[in-house]
């Protein structure tokens, strides 16, 4: 089955964000187009958006899949292609990151088995980084259980692995607020969050630690 951004394998960050910035700018061009001839200003409205049809050309970058998408999953992957191209500059400027390869990277479909969104390492077969992306537009950590999904896919859901694997959530300001908030029972859970700002934009990078280190605010 087809997915409207290809998952991509052993690649560096430069052309794997490359790939990625190619994707986004014709969703969202195709997407604008889409809209432009929507039919607007009917008793229909919303019912008609919400099954709008995103034609996405003969024509277009290698990532992306399909010919058309309805236009809900198109703002969605687009805001998720943000989050995870915010997350692999950050990666590839850092020491101790930026000499890794992106092992894994499903920018829309669930990865693999016991796979997650982004996974680096020096070299396949040895992993060092895995982490979950997503733009949860919520201030509510308790929003659709994705916390619990995420700590689950990255293998926290009991206790926090001390395998020399770092852990992270990347995602939005507002939800990563929520999620690290100083006003969460931390002394009942198994894990707290290590919180990173992605230079000027509103991503953030959640890594997930044991429950015993001290919680940053």
């Amino acid at each position: 089955m087809s997915h409207l951004v290809s998952s991509y394998f052993d690649s560096t960050f430069d052309s794997l964000a490359a790939e990625l910035r190619q994707a986004h700018a014709h969703l969202v061009n195709r997407a604008a187009v889409a809209l432009a001839s929507a039919q607007k200003g009917t008793d229909r409205w919303g019912i008609a958006m919400k099954r709008l049809d995103v034609s996405l050309g003969t024509v277009r970058p290698r990532a992306v899949e399909k010919d058309t998408e309805r236009l809900v999953e198109v703002i969605n992957i687009t805001a998720t292609l943000e989050r995870l191209t915010d997350a692999l500059e950050w990666f590839a400027t850092r020491p101790g990151f930026r000499d890794l390869r992106v092992l894994e990277c499903h920018p829309s479909t669930s990865s693999a088995a016991e796979g997650n969104d982004l996974v680096l390492g020096p070299r396949v077969g040895e992993v060092s980084v895995r982490c979950e992306v997503t733009d949860v537009a919520s201030v509510k950590a308790g929003q659709n259980g994705k916390e619990k999904k995420d700590l689950l896919n990255l293998g926290c859901q009991s206790h926090v692995p001390l395998d020399g694997v770092r852990r992270y959530v990347c995602t939005s300001s507002e939800f990563a607020g929520a999620l690290a908030s100083a006003a969460r029972k931390w002394s009942s859970l198994h894990y707290r969050y290590d919180v990173v700002t992605l230079g000027t934009t509103d991503t953030c990078l959640l890594e997930v630690v044991p429950g015993h280190r001290t919680h940053a605010a």
